[in-house]
């Protein structure tokens, strides 16, 4: 596989933000895990958005197809990484949570969506159009916390992480003019702004 950080790599921009979205993973996933365990700790899922969770999962794996398709080494392994540790939070919500018919209804149909990315041609638009479900969703999360009056279980330590990882993602992307990424980034990291303003009004009670 021809990547382009590898074909890139030296003092530049693109390499350094490619090193930079690469600790920054590890850094999720540290997150990630604190998440998790919050949730199986405390046996409950009190203010965390089973639906944003679950399309972000399946944003990161199709992620991982795109990457492919662009040769994208950094968004491959970024999505292999993300999309796996945040199944055992699902694992958590489901158990601890519980699914309505509409989170059951969406989780299958984003497990059908991750399998159609893998036959179609047109992955970059694809790509493109779940990325704005993506926004979508996670606005979902700011409202849960807000409708609840409480932060619940919803761990800062990873809306934090999050902010940060975009930050550099949105300067990686720039480095190789991905309008897709570009776009989707700076709205997304707008939104996780919004939702740490609204965890530290409604900090866990108690």
């Amino acid at each position: 596989m021809n990547w382009i950080e590898i074909n890139n790599f030296g003092w530049n921009a693109q390499t350094i933000g490619a090193v930079g979205i690469l600790v920054f993973v590890g850094w999720n996933v540290w997150a990630m895990l604190k998440q998790n365990k919050l949730i199986w700790s405390k046996q409950k899922g009190t203010s965390v958005s089973i639906v944003w969770f679950a399309y972000f999962a399946g944003y990161q794996l199709i992620g991982v197809v795109y990457g492919f398709e662009i040769k994208s080494l950094t968004m491959v392994i970024n999505g292999l990484s993300r999309g796996f540790f945040l199944i055992p939070i699902l694992i958590g919500l489901w158990k601890f949570k519980g699914y309505n018919k509409i989170e059951k209804i969406s989780t299958v149909l984003i497990f059908v969506a991750v399998c159609t990315s893998l036959i179609i041609p047109w992955i970059e638009w694809y790509f493109f159009i779940f990325s704005w479900g993506v926004l979508g969703t996670m606005a979902l999360q700011p409202i849960e916390i807000w409708r609840n009056r409480d932060s619940g279980v919803v761990d800062i330590r990873m809306i934090i992480v999050y902010i940060l990882a975009g930050i550099f993602w949105l300067s990686y992307v720039f480095t190789i003019n991905d309008l897709v990424l570009m776009i989707f980034n700076s709205v997304s990291i707008s939104i996780m702004m919004i939702t740490l303003v609204i965890w530290l009004k409604f900090k866990k009670k108690g």
